[in-house]
């Protein structure tokens, strides 16, 4: 499990800032005002199940916004988190080969919801606020590659910057089970 926010793990960043999280601990969410950080290049999906999960406080939705992106280029080998003003999506890319999962309850304005992506054997899985709001239960697993493009912000098909504030942005080489999520989301 790698978590982003307060670590050496993020670089790069454009338009962002530390700024309290939610119960007012300074310095410890991050802050995009239509901006982003890479992360380091590395083999963040070992070719099976993942976790990613983050608190997010959306402020603003461009037609398309993107917390999270992973890949080498766009539509080639990413795991994407994308927002809309209507629907969450969740995608992973092998080769150009889509699989997604679109939930259609979105995430509100000036609130935190905590976000999580889950793939379990061949079922895509978005949860929000500890609740599973769609399943794709034939996706397949994420190459056991190299990723030289991964953002917190940024999507690599050019656009999607973000305006909100996230913290505590993991991933995990495994999937959590919802019993696992609604601890994680319950943890001060």
């Amino acid at each position: 499990m790698r978590d982003y926010v307060g670590s050496d793990n993020l670089e790069n960043c454009v338009s962002a800032q530390f700024v309290p999280d939610r119960f007012n601990n300074a310095n410890s969410a991050l802050y995009l005002n239509n901006g982003y950080c890479a992360i380091p290049t590395d083999v963040y999906f070992l070719g099976g199940d993942f976790t990613f999960s983050a608190w997010i406080k959306v402020i603003n939705f461009p037609s398309w916004s993107c917390p999270f992106d992973c890949g080498n280029t766009a539509y080639q080998d990413n795991v994407v988190f994308w927002l809309t003003p209507g629907n969450i999506y969740l995608e992973i890319y092998d080769n150009g080969v889509d699989n997604n999962i679109i939930g259609n309850t979105p995430l509100t304005l000036n609130q935190w919801d905590f976000l999580v992506g889950v793939l379990s054997g061949t079922n895509l899985i978005i949860y929000v606020n500890g609740v599973e709001m769609a399943t794709n239960p034939s996706a397949h697993d994420p190459l056991d590659i190299s990723r030289t493009h991964c953002y917190i912000g940024y999507c690599n098909s050019g656009n999607g910057n973000i305006y909100a504030y996230m913290d505590e942005i993991r991933l995990y080489t495994r999937a959590l089970s919802p019993s696992e999520i609604v601890t994680l989301m319950n943890i001060p």
